[in-house]
């Protein structure tokens, strides 16, 4: 298993570390005990409606279910992109895609952008994380102020060379690390790849679930040549040439069963530690189950099947059982966990400490590579390409099947003036950046086909 410890440029880092103790006014977090140890959990490609707390029909999260009763539930939370590089650096940065220039899967994290992990080092908080999806690893950047940055990916994906980390391998890796520095200020992230497709999730999670789906009627879908899911069945998640809409829904759904007993062997470990950290689940972004004609697939687009996302809190100073339908979004997340161990957050960043939410609705803005945007602004949604605009009305329309743009100009008008002003901002002082070839040779090393 490799583990690649990181850290950022000396330069950087004593910029960094000058400016938190600075604002301390102390030497670092960690000798307070009053600081929490902060937990970040991110979970690839979760709908927030096929979790049990959310009202879901079948018990697909359990120990999920148990954090949201002891925590804070955002229940209208959104991420930035529909792909796992750029949402993930929005929730490590506070900083929407147009800034940090991750835009798609293969682009690099620039240097020059400040990390919570950054942050907290800086602090005096031991950093480590545990990534299972090739897309965030260190080839692009992702472990910047991470002193312990774990991502190695010993499977692959069934029918495409992707190598990945199944949920009890990564889990495995974090738990032996955080049973090492447990007894220090830390900031532990983990991402988990389950349940990204092709859906197989191992026995016997999920069993019921496809029983279930096979004893009803069919819903037979061609299986298709191409990975895009318009129509049919990505050629990446057939499995055994099954053609059942249903079954591959009862499998998504074991995937997240499986997933949230792995999720949960760290709950019961931090409750066994007797520790309580600021603990943070989200998910990078959503799955198409057959919306706008899409079929378990992701990337294609900003509806809300595609950015609408988990969002639990629970700790210190954290309401337990509550929940808010406040709309909020990923660059949301660094200010609340900054806020929550006392350091203070960038005075750039765009984003809110949740749990000082102001009375004014915050619009969120999502970003499709190459040239797709969203804004979210009172219940209205706008859909911005360069050829066309949509309008829909969430509240009467969830499922977003009616555009109002024509019969709603002042909407149409105010959103678009929000997405023009974030389109406007000022360039970073950076370029984009792609790894693609570098991506690919580590797809190929890692399934040992070179050295």
């Amino acid at each position: 298993m490799i583990s690649m410890p990181a850290s950022p440029t000396a330069a950087k880092a004593a910029f960094v570390a000058a400016i938190v103790a600075g604002l301390l006014g102390v030497a670092g977090c960690r000798r307070d005990p009053e600081v929490p140890s902060v937990v970040l959990v991110t979970i690839d490609t979760l709908r927030p409606d096929h979790l049990s707390y959310a009202g879901y029909s079948r018990a697909t999260s359990p120990h999920l279910d148990a954090l949201a009763a002891r925590g804070l539930v955002f229940e209208r939370a959104r991420s930035h992109a529909p792909v796992t590089a750029p949402s993930h650096a929005s929730i490590l940065t506070g900083r929407l895609p147009a800034w940090h220039l991750v835009l798609t899967n293969g682009d690099i994290l620039n240097d020059g952008v400040d990390t919570l992990a950054e942050l907290l080092a800086a602090a005096g908080f031991r950093t480590a994380a545990f990534v299972s999806n090739f897309t965030i690893t260190h080839l692009v950047n992702f472990q910047q102020g991470f002193e312990h940055y774990d991502d190695a990916l010993p499977q692959s994906e069934l029918n495409r060379p992707q190598p990945e980390r199944i949920a009890e391998d990564t889990v495995d890796a974090a738990l032996a690390w955080l049973a090492d520095h447990r007894r220090e200020r830390f900031f532990c992230w983990i991402h988990l790849q389950d349940p990204h497709g092709p859906y197989a999730p191992p026995a016997p999670y999920g069993e019921a679930f496809a029983a279930e789906a096979r004893a009803l009627p069919a819903t037979v879908l061609p299986l298709l040549e191409n990975q895009s899911g318009h129509g049919g069945i990505p050629r990446y998640q057939a499995l055994d040439g099954e053609r059942n809409a249903n079954v591959y829904i009862a499998d998504y759904d074991g995937e997240i069963r499986y997933m949230d007993a792995q999720l949960g062997r760290v709950f019961d470990a931090l409750r066994e530690w007797k520790l309580e950290p600021v603990l943070v689940v989200t998910a990078d972004h959503g799955e198409a189950l057959g919306e706008h004609g899409y079929y378990f697939a992701h990337g294609h687009g900003l509806t809300e099947d595609q950015i609408r996302v988990p969002l639990i809190l629970s700790g210190p100073g954290i309401p337990a059982g509550s929940r808010s339908g406040a709309p909020v979004q990923h660059i949301d997340i660094v200010p609340t966990i900054l806020a929550r161990v006392g350091v203070p957050a960038p005075k750039a960043l765009p984003g809110r400490d949740l749990l000082a939410l102001a009375a004014q609705e915050h619009p969120v803005v999502a970003q499709a590579f190459p040239d797709e945007w969203a804004v979210v602004a009172d219940g209205k949604k706008l859909l911005v390409w360069p050829e066309r605009t949509v309008l829909y009305d969430l509240d009467r329309d969830p499922a977003e099947s009616r555009d109002v743009a024509a019969g709603e100009p002042s909407a149409t008008d105010a959103l678009g003036s929000i997405l023009a002003a974030a389109r406007s901002a000022p360039p970073p002082p950076w370029s984009r950046t792609s790894a693609q070839r570098d991506l690919l040779r580590f797809q190929l090393k890692a399934l040992g086909y070179i050295d």
